[in-house]
Protein backbone atom coordinates (compact mmCIF):
# COMPACT_ATOMS: atom_id res chain seq x y z
CA UNK A 1 0.00 0.00 0.00
CA UNK A 2 1.49 3.34 -1.02
CA UNK A 3 1.60 6.40 1.18
CA UNK A 4 -1.40 8.65 0.51
CA UNK A 5 -0.86 12.05 -1.08
CA UNK A 6 -1.56 15.14 1.04
CA UNK A 7 -3.94 17.76 -0.27
CA UNK A 8 -3.96 21.13 1.52
CA UNK A 9 -6.86 23.52 1.66
CA UNK A 10 -7.68 26.69 3.54
CA UNK A 11 -10.09 26.14 6.41
CA UNK A 12 -13.46 27.85 6.32
CA UNK A 13 -16.32 28.69 8.66
CA UNK A 14 -17.82 25.27 7.82
CA UNK A 15 -14.79 23.59 9.43
CA UNK A 16 -15.27 25.35 12.78
CA UNK A 17 -17.05 22.60 14.74
CA UNK A 18 -14.80 19.82 13.45
CA UNK A 19 -11.55 21.72 14.06
CA UNK A 20 -12.67 22.94 17.49
CA UNK A 21 -13.21 19.27 18.40
CA UNK A 22 -9.68 18.52 17.14
CA UNK A 23 -8.37 21.44 19.22
CA UNK A 24 -10.01 19.82 22.23
CA UNK A 25 -8.45 16.46 21.28
CA UNK A 26 -5.03 18.14 21.15
CA UNK A 27 -5.67 19.80 24.51
CA UNK A 28 -6.64 16.41 26.01
CA UNK A 29 -3.40 14.93 24.64
CA UNK A 30 -1.44 17.78 26.27
CA UNK A 31 -3.53 17.56 29.48
CA UNK A 32 -4.62 21.19 29.02
CA UNK A 33 -8.28 20.67 28.12
CA UNK A 34 -9.44 23.01 30.90
CA UNK A 35 -7.67 25.87 29.09
CA UNK A 36 -9.86 25.65 25.96
CA UNK A 37 -12.42 28.46 26.25
CA UNK A 38 -12.89 29.11 22.53
CA UNK A 39 -16.50 28.60 21.44
CA UNK A 40 -17.61 27.26 18.09
CA UNK A 41 -19.44 30.54 17.42
CA UNK A 42 -16.37 32.69 18.17
CA UNK A 43 -14.21 30.43 16.03
CA UNK A 44 -16.68 30.49 13.11
CA UNK A 45 -16.95 34.29 13.25
CA UNK A 46 -13.19 34.57 12.76
CA UNK A 47 -13.48 33.25 9.21
CA UNK A 48 -15.94 35.94 8.13
CA UNK A 49 -14.38 38.83 10.03
CA UNK A 50 -13.02 41.80 8.06
CA UNK A 51 -10.05 41.67 10.42
CA UNK A 52 -9.42 37.95 10.04
CA UNK A 53 -6.58 37.11 12.37
CA UNK A 54 -5.89 33.43 11.80
CA UNK A 55 -4.92 31.09 9.01
CA UNK A 56 -6.28 27.57 9.14
CA UNK A 57 -4.62 25.02 6.90
CA UNK A 58 -6.26 21.60 6.63
CA UNK A 59 -4.53 18.55 5.22
CA UNK A 60 -6.52 15.71 3.72
CA UNK A 61 -5.54 12.62 1.79
CA UNK A 62 -6.55 11.45 -1.63
CA UNK A 63 -7.89 8.26 0.02
CA UNK A 64 -11.58 7.44 -0.02
CA UNK A 65 -11.99 6.93 3.75
CA UNK A 66 -10.56 8.97 6.64
CA UNK A 67 -9.56 11.92 4.50
CA UNK A 68 -8.67 14.27 7.38
CA UNK A 69 -4.95 14.14 8.24
CA UNK A 70 -4.46 17.25 10.35
CA UNK A 71 -4.57 20.99 10.68
CA UNK A 72 -2.31 23.93 11.36
CA UNK A 73 -3.47 27.20 12.90
CA UNK A 74 -1.06 30.11 12.46
CA UNK A 75 -0.88 33.86 12.03
CA UNK A 76 1.65 36.54 11.11
CA UNK A 77 3.15 38.81 13.73
CA UNK A 78 5.75 41.53 13.79
CA UNK A 79 9.01 41.22 15.71
CA UNK A 80 10.69 44.45 16.74
CA UNK A 81 14.02 42.67 16.32
CA UNK A 82 13.52 41.16 12.88
CA UNK A 83 10.23 42.10 11.21
CA UNK A 84 7.49 39.83 9.85
CA UNK A 85 7.28 36.29 11.22
CA UNK A 86 4.70 33.51 11.54
CA UNK A 87 3.45 32.13 14.83
CA UNK A 88 2.31 28.51 14.70
CA UNK A 89 -0.38 28.11 17.35
CA UNK A 90 -1.30 24.49 16.61
CA UNK A 91 -0.10 21.65 14.47
CA UNK A 92 -2.20 18.52 14.84
CA UNK A 93 -1.78 15.32 12.86
CA UNK A 94 -4.07 12.35 13.40
CA UNK A 95 -2.22 9.56 15.19
CA UNK A 96 -2.57 7.07 12.32
CA UNK A 97 -0.71 9.49 10.01
CA UNK A 98 2.16 10.35 12.36
CA UNK A 99 5.63 9.11 11.52
CA UNK A 100 5.02 9.21 7.76
CA UNK A 101 6.78 12.48 6.98
CA UNK A 102 3.54 14.46 6.91
CA UNK A 103 4.79 16.85 9.62
CA UNK A 104 7.66 17.90 7.38
CA UNK A 105 5.28 18.36 4.43
CA UNK A 106 2.99 20.45 6.66
CA UNK A 107 5.90 22.67 7.76
CA UNK A 108 6.95 23.14 4.13
CA UNK A 109 3.43 24.25 3.19
CA UNK A 110 3.19 26.65 6.17
CA UNK A 111 6.61 28.09 5.32
CA UNK A 112 5.54 28.68 1.70
CA UNK A 113 2.46 30.57 2.90
CA UNK A 114 4.63 32.57 5.30
CA UNK A 115 7.04 33.55 2.55
CA UNK A 116 4.08 34.62 0.38
CA UNK A 117 2.98 36.88 3.27
CA UNK A 118 6.46 38.40 3.51
CA UNK A 119 7.49 36.49 6.65
CA UNK A 120 11.07 35.30 7.12
CA UNK A 121 10.77 32.82 10.01
CA UNK A 122 8.36 30.96 12.27
CA UNK A 123 7.97 30.54 15.99
CA UNK A 124 5.93 28.20 18.22
CA UNK A 125 5.93 26.59 21.64
CA UNK A 126 5.68 23.01 22.77
CA UNK A 127 5.51 21.21 26.06
CA UNK A 128 8.99 20.19 27.23
CA UNK A 129 7.96 16.56 27.78
CA UNK A 130 6.57 16.17 24.24
CA UNK A 131 9.74 14.31 23.27
CA UNK A 132 8.53 13.16 19.86
CA UNK A 133 7.64 16.71 18.81
CA UNK A 134 10.86 18.15 20.25
CA UNK A 135 12.88 15.58 18.30
CA UNK A 136 10.94 16.36 15.13
CA UNK A 137 11.46 20.13 15.53
CA UNK A 138 15.19 19.64 16.09
CA UNK A 139 15.37 17.45 12.97
CA UNK A 140 13.98 20.41 11.00
CA UNK A 141 16.73 22.67 12.35
CA UNK A 142 14.52 24.51 14.86
CA UNK A 143 16.21 26.30 17.74
CA UNK A 144 14.91 26.05 21.31
CA UNK A 145 14.91 29.70 22.41
CA UNK A 146 14.62 28.68 26.07
CA UNK A 147 18.02 26.99 25.80
CA UNK A 148 19.78 29.45 23.47
CA UNK A 149 18.35 32.85 24.31
CA UNK A 150 16.98 32.28 27.81
CA UNK A 151 13.62 33.87 26.88
CA UNK A 152 10.70 33.19 29.16
CA UNK A 153 7.22 33.35 27.67
CA UNK A 154 4.35 34.99 29.55
CA UNK A 155 0.66 35.59 28.93
CA UNK A 156 -2.19 37.40 30.62
CA UNK A 157 -5.23 35.16 31.18
CA UNK A 158 -8.53 36.56 29.91
CA UNK A 159 -9.79 37.75 33.31
CA UNK A 160 -6.54 39.58 34.09
CA UNK A 161 -6.32 40.99 30.57
CA UNK A 162 -9.88 42.34 30.78
CA UNK A 163 -9.26 43.75 34.25
CA UNK A 164 -6.21 45.66 32.99
CA UNK A 165 -8.01 46.83 29.85
CA UNK A 166 -10.92 48.13 31.89
CA UNK A 167 -8.92 49.78 34.67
Amino acid sequence: MSKPKLIFREGTEKDSRFILNKIKDLARFMDTEDMVTLTEDDFAKEFTSQNKFINLLIAETDEEESKFVGYALFFPFFSTYSGKRLYLEDLFIEEKYRGNGFGKVFFREIAKIGVEKGCHSMEWTTLPDNDIAVGFYKSLGAINKTETEKWHSYYLPKDVFMKIANS
